[in-house]
């Protein structure tokens, strides 16, 4: 008997398309029209085990054994890793569009789920959208390092939230390192 924990299981690193989401495991990312969700590191494992075994259902102790490898939690952990998870995507319990909850058994994909060899051709930019998204990002750097004159630097106005995307953040901290 090996005392060393069971590893993750390993999935294929191209996107899954589940529903209206794209699922990229090599970057470690959810976004739905091309905005990234904020889901966590052990939410996003979650998501890859539901996705890897639709449409069939997980067991919590599946999950569990999946999730947390070598880890001992509870079945709590988990329905709340779920509500977690659920939140990150917009999703509900009642009216589940992502995750659907199977009474007694367990957990699955309520959205349909297409494995990376079926992605549709439209889910990868063309040359017209990258050179699009450059110059939005380039013009985003721009905005997001000089404040607007309404608004004190550092603070953004109440009930106002600024989003920038995770490359975009990636920059900034080069810029303001420099």
């Amino acid at each position: 008997m090996s005392l060393e924990p069971a590893s993750a299981p390993t999935f294929n690193p191209d996107p899954y398309r589940v529903g209206d989401l794209l699922v990229d495991v090599g970057l470690r990312r959810v976004t739905r029209a091309g905005l990234e969700l904020s889901i966590t590191r052990r939410s996003f494992d979650l998501l890859l085990a539901l996705v890897h075994a639709a449409p069939n259902v997980m067991t919590v102790k599946e999950l569990m054994d999946q999730v947390w490898p070598g880890v001992v939690v509870s079945p709590e952990t988990v329905i709340q890793r779920i509500m977690l998870l659920r939140q990150g995507l917009g999703d509900s319990a009642d009216i589940p569009r992502y995750v659907a909850a199977v009474r007694g058994h367990g957990y699955r994909m309520a959205a349909p789920v297409n494995m990376p060899a079926v992605l549709p051709a439209q889910s990868q930019p063309t040359e017209a959208e990258t050179s699009a998204s450059t110059v939005a990002m380039e013009a985003a750097t721009a905005d997001a390092l000089e404040p607007s004159p309404a608004e004190p630097a550092g603070r953004a106005a109440p009930g106002t939230h600024r989003r920038i995307p995770v490359g975009l953040a990636g920059v900034l901290a080069l810029v303001i390192g420099a």
